[in-house]
C-alpha cells in the first residue's frame, strides 16, 4: 500500500486554530519518522550516575506532589507502584538529547519512573528509549542499542496487536531543535480514558488526607527504631521529621512477636510534640529516603511492610487493620 497524506485544518474557539498532517503507510512509523533526523536508541538499563540523577528528580516529584497537594498525581503514583509490585509495565521511559546538549532528559513515563523507584528498581531495570541528534550517543544507557524501525519498537516491547499512542513535539521548523516525547500510552485502556482522573485523585485524597492528620510543625513526624548504623542512612526530608530510639543490631531482628506489641490504638492521649506514627528499619544497607513511603499510604491499612521485610511502617492513633505489603522503597 502506497503512503497516504492527509491535511486537516481546525477552526476552534476553544483548543485553537490548528493545521494537522497525517500519514499513513507501512514505513512511516514514529521510529522511522525520528531516525530521519536523528537517531533512535533502546536499553534495559541505565548508568549508575544517570540513575542517581533519576532517584533524585523521583524524590522531587513526590515532594512536589505533596507540597503542592496534587492528588490526581499522588494517586496515579499509587496506582502504578501497586502494579508494579506483581507486574511489568508495558512501556519503557521515553526521552531525548536536547539540541547542544550531551545530557538524557526523560520526559515521558516519569510516574513510571517514580513508581520503579519507589519498588527499589534498580539502574540494570530501568528500560528506556532515547533519541539522540545525528552523530550523538546516549551515555547515559547501559547495553544500548539502535532502534531501527517502529515494527522493530514493537517486537522488543511485545505490542504485537497492541493499539498504543505516542506523542511528540518539536519547534514549529521541525528541525528537532526542541524535539521531546510527551506521552506515551496504550489506546483504548483504563489510562486512555477522559475520566480516568476520578478514581485516581480520590486515592490521592486518600493519601493527602491520611498524612495531613500527622503534621506537626509543617512537617510528619516520625518515631523510627534502628540500629546506630542505620541512622546514618537516614536522608534529609523536606516532608518528614524523626526522632530516633537505637536497637541493639544483634538483638534488632523482625519478629511478629514485637510487632503486635506495638500495634495497637494508642488510648491515652499524647502531647502535642508525641508521634503516633512508627517507621521500624532491620538490615538496611543503602540510603533511606522516607518520602518514597508518602505515596504508599492511602489510610486503608494502617500498617505495611516492604515485600523484603526492611521496612515496618505503623500508625497506632486508629484502629488496627491487616498489614498491607508494599514495594521495596528500602534495601
Amino acid at each position: 500500500m502506497a503512503a497516504e497524506l492527509t491535511i486537516k485544518y481546525v477552526v476552534d474557539s476553544i483548543e485553537s486554530n490548528s493545521l494537522s498532517t497525517t500519514i499513513i503507510g507501512p514505513e512511516h512509523g514514529w521510529v522511522e519518522y525520528c531516525n530521519q533526523r536523528g537517531q533512535l536508541f533502546y536499553a534495559d538499563a541505565v548508568s549508575e550516575e544517570f540513575y542517581k540523577k533519576c532517584h533524585q528528580q523521583v524524590i522531587d516529584i513526590i515532594t512536589k506532589h505533596a507540597i503542592e497537594d496534587n492528588k490526581k498525581n499522588l494517586g496515579f503514583i499509587n496506582h502504578l507502584s501497586n502494579i508494579l509490585i506483581n507486574d511489568e509495565f508495558v512501556f519503557p521511559m521515553f526521552g531525548s538529547i536536547p539540541a547542544g546538549s550531551t545530557e538524557l532528559k526523560i520526559t515521558t513515563g516519569l510516574a513510571r519512573l517514580v513508581a520503579s523507584i519507589m519498588n527499589g528498581r534498580t539502574a540494570h531495570e530501568l528500560k528506556t528509549v532515547a533519541f539522540a541528534p545525528k552523530g550523538q550517543n546516549v551515555s547515559q544507557l547501559q547495553n544500548v542499542k539502535p532502534l531501527t524501525s517502529t515494527a522493530n519498537f514493537e517486537k522488543i516491547y511485545s505490542l504485537a496487536d497492541i493499539d498504543y499512542e505516542i506523542s511528540m513535539s518539536d519547534a514549529l521548523a521541525g528541525d528537532m531543535s526542541e524535539f521531546q516525547f510527551n506521552r506515551s500510552v496504550l489506546k483504548y485502556s483504563i489510562y486512555d480514558k477522559k475520566d480516568q482522573a476520578l478514581p485516581h485523585t480520590q486515592i490521592g485524597a486518600n493519601i493527602s488526607s491520611f498524612w495531613s492528620r500527622h503534621v506537626k510543625k509543617d512537617k510528619v513526624n516520625l518515631n523510627i527504631r534502628c540500629t546506630p548504623e542505620v541512622e546514618k542512612l537516614l536522608q534529609p526530608s523536606k516532608i518528614f521529621t524523626w526522632n530516633v530510639v537505637h536497637e541493639k543490631h544483634e538483638e534488632w531482628q523482625w519478629s511478629y512477636g514485637k510487632i503486635l506489641g506495638a500495634y495497637r490504638k494508642t488510648e491515652v492521649p499524647l502531647g502535642f510534640d508525641e508521634s503516633q506514627l512508627n517507621l521500624w528499619l532491620y538490615d538496611v544497607s543503602e540510603p533511606v529516603y522516607i518520602d518514597l513511603l508518602l505515596p504508599w499510604m492511602t489510610g486503608q491499612y494502617t500498617c505495611c511492610h516492604t515485600k523484603n521485610k526492611k521496612a515496618l511502617f505503623f500508625d497506632t492513633s486508629t484502629d488496627v487493620t491487616s498489614m498491607q505489603v508494599v514495594g521495596d522503597w528500602v534495601k
